[in-house]
């Protein structure tokens, strides 16, 4: 686009420059090429606003798909640590009542091997 923006401009310098000291006709020839570098001067700028609006909605659908994404993956992680937190729940509950089991089961022993009643060892 700049080019473009300085190959106009240039255009409209030379024909301002090239009316000065022209005849009617070069006059008009240089009004009509002064006319026809502003309607490219209008499209390079319709153009412009074109791409512009282009990106700016290209980058809104990227940030909300980003956002979307971003709120999936968040949920996932969520679901998946409380099936974590769960299953931790209940191994631990599991070691719990077979670490209590085997204590007692050590307990009896230790109060049979020590000549002890074994009823103390609930």
């Amino acid at each position: 686009m700049p080019f473009l923006k300085n190959k106009l401009f240039s255009l409209l310098i030379l024909s301002a420059l090239a009316t000065a000291g022209c005849t009617d006709s070069q006059k008009d020839t240089a009004a009509e090429t002064k006319k026809e570098a502003l309607v490219e001067l209008e499209k390079a700028k319709d153009k412009t606003i074109e791409l512009a609006n282009d990106a700016k909605e290209s980058a809104n659908d990227m940030y909300d798909e980003a956002k979307e994404n971003a709120a999936e993956t968040y949920e996932a992680a969520k679901d998946k640590t409380a099936d974590m937190m769960d299953a931790t729940e209940e191994k631990s509950a599991e070691l719990k009542a077979e670490t209590a089991a085997k204590l007692k089961e050590a307990c009896i022993a230790t109060k049979k091997k020590l000549g002890k009643d074994p009823k103390d060892c609930e």
